[in-house]
């Protein structure tokens, strides 16, 4: 009889529904275990120690820039780049139930993703822009919490009230395996997915 098929196991930074997992998913198909990380640091010690099979990052993002942090981590760990894919980025306003947009006086989000979004703030200037380490981490804290004045910036993975933020943004995503594989989608993040290199 024969084994069943290892399943793929991916690590990214943030939490589950951020655009990262969005790219993984692109590059690595529906079946892959997903790993969430707090830090970029975790993504690369995960790989490294093999705790997971592959990591997708983000490196570059049109309005952003490049992302230097993974830059500096992909030269300090020896993890290939195998993969990379495109995402399109489209930012919704989230907030818990119960919560119309009219009570709405402050949004979480990533920093980035907060400044991605700043002609929505210049249209709300009674909205106060409040920094989070993850988009959908910010989620995650709303649903938990439920703050009666709060809501969220993240993809299109959870219900959401409204969409903000520019059009044409999109991250470039790279995969870094620990022997194989890729990363993820459309705004534009450059994303790639990286794996430890084969011994020869």
């Amino acid at each position: 009889m024969g084994r069943a098929p290892k399943v793929l196991t991916v690590a990214f930074q943030g939490e589950l529904g951020a655009f990262s997992e969005v790219a993984a998913r692109q590059l690595c198909g529906p079946d892959a275990g997903m790993a969430p990380c707090q830090r970029f640091v975790d993504v690369f010690e995960r790989v490294s120690s093999g705790k997971a099979s592959a990591a997708v990052i983000p490196v570059e993002n049109t309005l952003h820039g490049s992302i230097h942090e993974n830059y500096d981590n992909l030269l300090q760990n020896r993890l290939v780049i195998v993969a990379e894919t495109q995402v399109r980025i489209v930012h919704n306003l989230i907030a818990a139930p119960g919560v119309s947009f009219k009570k709405v006086r402050r949004v979480f989000s990533h920093p980035v993703a907060l400044n991605q979004c700043l002609d929505f703030f210049a249209a709300h200037p009674e909205v106060e822009k409040a920094p989070f380490y993850d988009t959908a981490g910010s989620v995650k804290m709303l649903m938990e919490q439920r703050p009666p004045d709060a809501a969220a910036i993240a993809s299109s993975g959870f219900n959401s009230t409204s969409r903000c933020g520019p059009r044409n943004s999109a991250v470039r995503a790279s995969s870094r395996s620990a022997p194989r594989r890729r990363p993820a989608s459309r705004r534009r993040w450059r994303t790639c997915r990286t794996r430890r290199p084969t011994p020869r």
